[in-house]
């Protein structure tokens, strides 16, 4: 029972780095996409 309880925790604890990880890889695709895209738009002559 405890150790049922045990991995519950750890699997919580593993999915909010997992998000955590998500969101920053989410914030880092958008400024990517961003440049990317002000590039494209406004090329440097």
């Amino acid at each position: 029972m405890k150790k049922k309880g045990h991995l519950t925790h750890a699997l919580r604890r593993s999915f909010r780095t997992t998000t955590l990880h998500f969101h920053l890889l989410l914030r880092v695709f958008k400024e990517v996409l961003l440049s990317n895209y002000l590039m494209l738009s406004f090329p440097e002559k």
